[in-house]
């Protein structure tokens, strides 16, 4: 049994995360609510170092981008948000730069066309034949 520094009840030792080895003083409940209150806390910092990690690039470098886009896909015009969820970074996967700011669907569909130039004019004249045909 183990009291906990935070909540001060006594509860039996499987209640105590272990961390590294370290064993820590507040029972998981409280350490739950710790975390999360951080993160809560620290929601920006953690997005922006995030983004730095994988992208290289800064939150407020992904809001300049925005702001010379007019917040909006440049493929499909749709609005976007600096921290929407609709939003993703669009980045070259041989080179690692980014290109730009795209709403999730547009970068899903250059995703799954692998970034290819020949794929997606493929695609338009697939498009067009079937417009045409009137399918």
């Amino acid at each position: 049994m183990k009291i906990c520094s935070d909540c001060k009840e006594e509860k039996p030792l499987k209640e105590f995360p272990v961390s590294s080895g370290y064993k820590r003083g507040y029972c998981r409940a409280c350490d739950s609510t710790r975390s999360r209150e951080w993160y809560e806390a620290n929601k920006s910092r953690v997005r922006n170092k995030a983004m730095v990690k994988r992208y290289g690039i800064t939150l407020e470098d992904k809001k300049t981008i925005l702001e010379l886009q007019n917040w909006s896909c440049p493929i499909c015009g749709k609005d976007l948000e600096l921290h929407g969820r609709d939003s993703a970074v669009d980045h070259c996967h041989s080179t690692e730069k980014v290109r730009g700011i795209l709403c999730k669907d547009c970068n899903t569909g250059l995703g799954h066309f692998k970034d290819d130039e020949d794929n997606l004019l493929k695609a338009i004249q697939y498009l067009r034949k079937s417009i045409e045909e009137g399918i």
